[in-house]
């Protein structure tokens, strides 16, 4: 490659640098520019057809004659008066204007016309709309975690449903859609309404949250145990009900078995005790009785002590067996009406 087959690719990039630099009208300056005349206008179209579309045209006839009549006089005056230019007054409450340090502020107009004069006023709305936008941020992230929650969530407003999770819906065995407007209790089991209206009364009277446990209907007919945690809150700006929902029907079966199960034990124990002490009674007639009156009058003096009722229940079974050794005792000698021998104590 020689010299001049250098020199020439090299100056290639420099002239078309030089090609898109323009002198900018307004300032006096030279701007390097990366778009033409033509695209330029081509993008101002598509834009133009993207703002009608969205904001709408503003119904005041006498308005948008009198903006066009300025635009186009300011057109004419300005340094490309051959284009053709286009004014129209959008429906837009709002819109963002870009500050001097380069910072945008969203504002809404006013704009009036009284004679020859234009007048506008503009509100700042920034700061309230940026709370907005962070509530909404917040709102997706809630319902991003929500929708993934292995239990059951609704929201409800004025006793119907306004939200309702994925496993909820399943729980019910309902689509998320018929749900939505349906009134919480139609799934409640009848004698479980008072429990939902109580815990409700609850939180009117300020606790932050309440919990319950209660049976819905299955849309199959059959009955769900669940837990339930209520709370306050505000949805779409309005008060609200929230509530989790915990699916324990199988735990509280296992829990009913279990009850069951201690409650049989307990009276197989009693019945024992019963039969250890009327086995005594055999054994000593004369003492007959002896044993039940003790454990009577031991629970009548706990519960006069306030102690616990299961704890009161104890000292009366302890009472009749308080007195099992005599079971091993040889009968002749517990109805000995005379003093016992030496040998015979020993």
């Amino acid at each position: 490659m020689t010299s001049r087959t250098f020199a020439t690719i090299a100056l290639l990039p420099l002239s078309l640098l030089i090609a898109n630099c323009a002198e900018n009208p307004v300032s006096g300056r030279t701007n390097f520019v990366t778009m033409s005349e033509s695209q330029e206008i081509q993008i101002g179209r598509t834009e133009d057809v993207k703002v009608r579309q969205e904001y709408g045209v503003y119904d005041n006839k006498a308005l948008q004659t009198y903006v066009n009549e300025v635009g186009q006089r300011l057109g004419h005056a300005s340094h490309r008066p051959q284009l053709k230019y286009s004014y129209v007054v959008v429906d837009s409450p709002e819109i963002a204007l870009r500050c001097r340090d380069g910072s945008e502020r969203i504002v809404v107009g006013h704009m009036s016309a009284q004679g020859n004069d234009l007048i506008c006023s503009w509100t700042d709305l920034t700061d309230i709309r940026r709370s907005e936008s962070e509530l909404r941020d917040s709102e997706r992230r809630f319902r991003a975690m929500v929708e993934q929650m292995v239990a059951g969530f609704f929201v409800s407003q004025d006793k119907h449903f306004v939200y309702v999770n994925p496993c909820m819906a399943e729980m019910l065995g309902y689509s998320r859609d018929e749900l939505i407007g349906l009134n919480p209790r139609k799934f409640v089991a009848r004698q479980w309404v008072k429990a939902i209206a109580e815990a409700r009364a609850r939180l009117e009277k300020g606790e932050h949250n309440v919990s319950c446990r209660t049976r819905v209907r299955h849309r199959g007919g059959e009955e769900i145990i669940v837990n339930l945690l209520l709370a306050g809150g505000v949805w779409a700006g309005q008060p609200a009900l929230f509530a989790v929902v915990e699916n324990i029907t199988e735990r509280a079966l296992t829990e009913e078995k279990a009850a069951s199960y201690l409650m049989r034990l307990e009276e197989a124990m009693r019945g024992t005790l019963h039969a250890v002490a009327r086995m005594v009674d055999l054994r000593d007639p004369y003492t007959a009785g002896h044993e039940r009156r003790v454990g009577l009058v031991a629970a009548a003096i706990a519960r006069e002590l306030h102690w616990s009722e299961d704890r009161c229940q104890m000292l009366e079974l302890l009472g009749l067996v308080h007195d099992v050794g005599k079971v091993a005792v040889p009968a002749e000698l517990l109805s000995k009406p005379t003093r016992l021998t030496h040998n015979e104590f020993e």
